[in-house]
């Protein structure tokens, strides 16, 4: 298998500032890729100085001369020994460029970073732009493939109340008159912050939205993809792009409050958990545990510590399946509509949607899901419908909850306005920096 260097295609290398380095990821893939890992580079000059002294003697009127010539030689050599560190080690990695399906965009050759104005043109481009690994169809990304990426880096919600509550128990041990409340108050809420760090197992959930990257259906399949290279009419179809996973908090070589907290982009280098995620991620690793052994289990525990909010205490109800669904076919019945110009039968539109939100609701595949809204597209727009018009609005409704549990309404073809659910893609963060 051929080694792509970046070396020759990058004008020089980067002046990194990491805030995160995992040691033990970065030896064990470059290991992966060269054997052994250099502990220490070793530089020999040597020197060498010659000496010549000679002189002639000789009788010109005999025609005859003594030549003589002594010569002395010295050499010298001195080694000074660099040693590797970490930071070197990671430049290696980074230059071998191995198992990389995503650049970020600073590292690509501005000729091929042209704006594509439309979905049939992006289609036409997609060989090109995963060649130069600047787009990548999200069903190709498998474990342990790498992506490289700028990324708004935050901790999550889930950790930012545990960090917050222990800060505050910290100020309050010992000065509960100064806030105003109780020994008893305190000893009361202590135990369950322990508890909430514990769910942790020593590992700081983060999430990150893309800020160089986006998400575009094309062909029926979601394209990860530069956000330069697209233009206002693909762009407006976008999906946000969401890493989710776990750090290790002694890699951090910064306050991890300072980092986390600030919502600041840094450049991502991250290795995939797996393909993209079909449910929302749990920052509690627990939680698979929990479900493995009851799923009601974790649904008493889990699913409340998960939806509390820093600012609103009321918990979120779980959205019903059915429900769901119901919510996602019939607003991509009324955006199709509107987006096609069609008059369909409301009768029909109705039965249509009624009859697919089972199969939506039991579906387990992105396939299957995509299959369950083929005959609301017809219902509505016909077989002879704008093939790109419909998977771009499919794109738009077919990952979308409700903003809240209310009765479903009878009034199929109105159309709320949701917020666009990112793309999650769970990864293991190998190294942030800028």
């Amino acid at each position: 298998m051929a080694i792509w260097n970046r070396k020759r295609n990058e004008p020089r290398d980067r002046h990194r500032e990491f805030i995160y380095l995992d040691e033990v990821s970065v030896v064990s893939l470059l290991a992966g890729l060269q054997g052994e890992i250099k502990e220490a580079v070793t530089d020999t000059l040597a020197r060498t100085e010659d000496h010549n002294l000679g002189g002639t003697l000789g009788a010109a009127k005999a025609g005859a001369s003594v030549e003589s010539r002594l010569g002395t030689s010295r050499t010298s050599t001195n080694e000074v020994v660099r040693r590797a560190v970490i930071q070197s080690t990671f430049r290696d990695l980074w230059r071998r460029d191995v198992g990389v399906l995503l650049h970020d965009i600073s590292g690509i050759r501005r000729r091929s970073r042209k704006t594509i104005h439309s979905h049939r043109d992006l289609e036409k481009s997609l060989p090109r732009l995963k060649k130069a690994k600047i787009a990548v169809p999200l069903s190709d990304v498998h474990r342990g493939d790498i992506v490289e990426m700028d990324v708004k880096v935050e901790a999550d919600q889930f950790f930012k109340i545990i960090t917050m509550g222990t800060t505050l128990l910290d100020l309050m041990n010992g000065r509960e008159d100064l806030f105003g409340i109780s020994d008893a108050d305190v000893r009361k809420v202590a135990p369950m912050i322990e508890v909430l760090g514990e769910l942790l197992v020593g590992l700081v959930p983060m999430r990150g939205l893309a800020t160089s990257h986006s998400v575009v259906e094309v062909a029926g399949q979601q394209v990860a993809i530069a956000t330069e290279l697209l233009g206002d009419e693909v762009r407006e179809s976008a999906r946000p792009l969401e890493l989710v996973g776990f750090a290790e908090s002694d890699s951090f070589w910064r306050d991890l409050r300072r980092t986390l907290f600030s919502g600041s982009t840094f450049t991502v280098y991250a290795r995939a958990e797996g393909p993209i995620l079909t449910s929302p991620w749990s920052p509690i690793k627990i939680a698979d545990l929990l479900e493995s052994l009851s799923p009601d289990l974790r649904d008493e525990v889990v699913l409340p510590l998960q939806q509390l909010d820093l600012g609103n205490t009321k918990l979120a109800e779980t959205p019903d399946a059915n429900v769901t669904a119901q919510f996602q076919l019939e607003n991509f019945a009324a955006a199709l509509q509107t987006a096609s110009g069609a008059t369909p039968d409301a009768t029909l539109a109705n039965e249509a949607v009624a009859t697919a939100i089972p199969a939506l609701a039991s579906a387990t595949t992105i396939e299957e899901r995509r299959r369950a809204f083929e005959p609301v597209a017809q219902a509505v727009a016909g077989e002879d419908a704008d093939r790109d018009l419909l998977l771009t609005t499919r794109s738009e409704w077919i990952d979308r909850l409700p903003e809240s549990v209310q009765n479903p309404s009878t009034a199929p073809l109105q159309q709320p306005s949701p917020k666009v659910l990112p793309v999650q893609l769970e990864v293991g963060f190998v190294a942030m920096y800028w």
